[in-house]
Order: structure tokens, then C-alpha cells, then sequence
């Protein structure tokens, strides 16, 4: 079964509470490894409705990523969590996230 929410991250320890939590309230969610630049053709990001991108820093994650995701057309929503300035959260939303969090707001 394909998850819900998929939490793809450099730090599982760090999203292991993110993915326990949207268990508690009925999702199926997956962690899985994160890496730039090798992560967008993975089979469960193209079956996921929700990918969340979660990087150390925001400017890690390729807007040209971001847009192709946008282009299958099959994805719900596209959450980044990051740090990084406004500028580089601005041109991810541009990009085609629905959002980008500051990694302290969302652990």
C-alpha cells in the first residue's frame, strides 16, 4: 500500500515523531533516505499524495525538482522543512511547494 505522506529526509531520527504522529491520526506515512538530486524518481514518491522534503537547509532542495514533481499532476502537496531566508522559502513556494516550514517550527 502506497503511504499517504511520505517524509523523505537526510535525518529518520529527526522525522521518526513526524510520521508517529500522522499515524495517531489515520495516515499512512513512510520515512524514507533523502539525498539532493536523487530522490525524485523513486517509485514511492511518484505513489505518495503528499511529499515532505525535509533538509537541512532549503536551498538544498533543486526548484527544478520542485517543478517537475508539480508536473506529474498526481501529487496533492509538497511540504518543505528547512532552514533558510525568506528569498529561498519565496522561491520554493514559487517553485510549486504548497509550503515551506522552518525546521525549528516544526519539530
Amino acid at each position: 500500500m502506497a503511504a499517504d505522506v511520505l517524509i523523505l529526509t537526510s535525518r529518520p531520527d529527526a522525522a521518526a515523531a513526524w510520521r508517529s504522529a500522522l499515524a495517531e491520526r489515520g495516515y499512512q506515512a513512510a520515512l524514507a533516505p533523502w539525498q539532493a538530486g536523487h530522490w525524485l524518481e523513486r517509485d514511492d514518491v511518484a505513489e505518495a499524495s503528499v511529499v515532505v522534503l525535509h533538509s537541512e537547509r532549503v536551498d538544498d532542495v533543486e526548484l527544478a525538482e520542485i517543478r517537475a514533481l508539480r508536473e506529474r499532476g498526481s501529487l496533492l502537496g509538497v511540504v518543505i522543512i528547512g532552514h533558510g531566508d525568506i528569498e529561498s522559502r519565496v522561491r520554493a513556494l514559487n517553485a510549486g511547494a504548497d509550503a515551506c516550514l522552518a525546521a525549528d517550527a516544526s519539530t
